[in-house]
């Protein structure tokens, strides 16, 4: 599997038919051998998760590993590809993002992209600055989850 390091916001626009252009920025972190496809979702909260496709190609492999004896474990399987469509970019380098995503995520024109290694959340513009932690908690939750990292080293 190819390692993405995505980092970076970008505050973006759709045009008129739901199409978004990736910044530039964005398309160089990717590099040319995974700038062209991609797979969009539904995310957790109520934004849209665009993933570059080897990066689909993975999770889908930890999918498929899920036995099929479960309910729950079917239902999330159904879940999980519910909403999920290919996109390939167009002549223009223009993605067209499916409507009822668009409206899951409540988004119509201005969307924040927000990397996250190897995805991209995107957000109705609005809505993500509604998700910002204030800086107490988000050092609590760092405390959290990075302790017993340093265990015996000073960093």
């Amino acid at each position: 599997m190819v390692p993405f390091d995505l980092v970076g916001n970008y505050d973006c626009r759709l045009d008129e038919k739901g199409r978004l252009k990736l910044p530039s920025e964005l398309l160089a972190q990717l590099g040319p051998d995974h700038a062209d496809t991609f797979v969009l979702n539904r995310g957790f909260e109520k934004c849209l998760v665009l993933y570059p496709k080897v990066v689909w190609e993975r999770f889908t492999e930890q999918v498929r590993m899920i036995p099929d004896f479960s309910g729950t474990a079917r239902q999330f399987r159904r879940e999980f590809y519910r909403d999920s469509y290919r996109l390939v970019k167009d002549g223009a380098g223009r993605l067209l993002f499916s409507r009822g995503l668009l409206d899951y995520a409540g988004i119509d024109r201005d969307v924040t992209l927000e990397c996250q290694g190897d995805k991209i959340e995107i957000w109705k513009t609005d809505a993500f600055e509604g998700t910002r932690m204030n800086p107490e908690d988000f050092a609590e939750l760092a405390e959290k989850y990075f302790s017993g990292l340093y265990k015996g080293n000073n960093p």
